[in-house]
């Protein structure tokens, strides 16, 4: 017979009571680990398809791309081809419309809202000139009936009070509303200019003196027709009216009736003098013009105004081409 030794104090059956409960727990350990694996493998599986579907995405990605960049690459002159075809029909669309009866109304209407303008503008012109003669026409009147009330003026002091503006082109300006006897076809931007200059007020003086003498000039003429008497030597010229007179608003050394023979014949300085006048003075609108009066001194920019007298002809007046520096002469070519 045999002696078991107890493990434990408590004795044999403590020991039996211990290892019934290592032995449950080595069970329950390996069903759980049997159970990790089951889990794990699982996993392992569901990864493993998981990347095979993200690997068949990318192929089927990669495949239709390589399918689109062939489509292009082969279709690529067919679309260069269709966009030109596009743009041969749009021509002929626009090319088209113009045929249309819509269209062709349109151009029909356009073109005589243009020819109507241009009337429109001939009227204009006309009305103007109808009104420039009416003014000299009530000019002439008006100094036919002072022809028997007081004798020939020797200035015109009324229109001189007129001339009082603070620049040159102001007195321009001026002398188109209140001289009726004067026609200023000047580019007046010539005059501005002057403005600058440290003897502008002096110029802008001797300006105003000058268009009133002009007008004077022309009022003498008309007063001496109106009378029935020869204008006489006195009226020859501005420059002989100025000379005539005992108090003249202008020096008659200040009015040249010519220019030097260098400045009627280079083509530079010629072309200078070529200036505007209406189309009843000539057809072309421009003239030579020589006559001028030196409204500054000899010294740069030495400023004159160049005129034509048309005081001879019915209903005539002095035509005022330019004012400004002194223009080309034997000095300048």
């Amino acid at each position: 017979m045999g002696f078991v030794v107890s493990m434990s104090p408590f004795g044999p059956a403590a020991d039996r009571s211990r290892q019934g409960r290592e032995a449950v727990t080595v069970e329950e350990a390996l069903r759980l680990m049997d159970e990790m694996r089951k889990t794990s493998r699982q996993l392992v599986d569901q990864y493993r398809r998981k990347a095979d579907e993200e690997q068949a995405k990318r192929i089927e990605v990669e495949q239709r791309l390589r399918r689109y960049v062939d489509q292009l690459d082969g279709r690529k002159v067919d679309l260069e081809a269709k966009w030109e075809e596009l743009l041969v029909e749009i021509r002929q669309g626009v090319d088209a419309a113009h045929g249309q009866p819509e269209v062709r109304a349109l151009q029909a209407r356009l073109a005589q809202a243009e020819g109507e303008t241009e009337l429109l503008r001939g009227l204009l012109l006309e009305a103007e000139r109808e009104r420039d003669a009416a003014v000299r026409t009530r000019d002439v009147l008006e100094v036919r009936r002072r022809a028997f009330q007081e004798p020939v003026p020797a200035i015109s002091p009324a229109v001189r009070e007129l001339l009082t503006a603070d620049s040159m082109r102001g007195v321009l300006e001026q002398a188109q509303q209140s001289c009726a006897l004067l026609t200023i076809t000047a580019d007046l931007a010539d005059v501005d200019d002057l403005e600058h200059h440290a003897k502008s007020r002096l110029w802008r003086t001797r300006l105003a003196d000058t268009l009133a003498a002009m007008q004077a000039y022309g009022e003498a003429k008309l007063l001496a027709t109106a009378q029935g008497r020869p204008a006489g030597p006195g009226l020859a010229s501005f420059q002989a009216y100025c000379a005539s007179q005992d108090q003249p608003l202008i020096s008659p050394d200040k009015v040249k009736l010519g220019d030097s023979q260098t400045a009627r014949t280079a083509p530079k300085a010629r072309s200078q003098r070529i200036l505007p006048v209406p189309d009843h003075v000539d057809p072309s609108g421009r003239m030579l013009m020589v006559a001028h009066v030196r409204i500054g001194d000899g010294q740069p920019p030495a400023p004159r105004l160049y005129f034509h007298d048309a005081t001879d002809a019915p209903n005539g007046t002095i035509i005022i081409g330019y004012v400004g520096d002194h223009l080309r002469n034997a000095s300048t070519n």
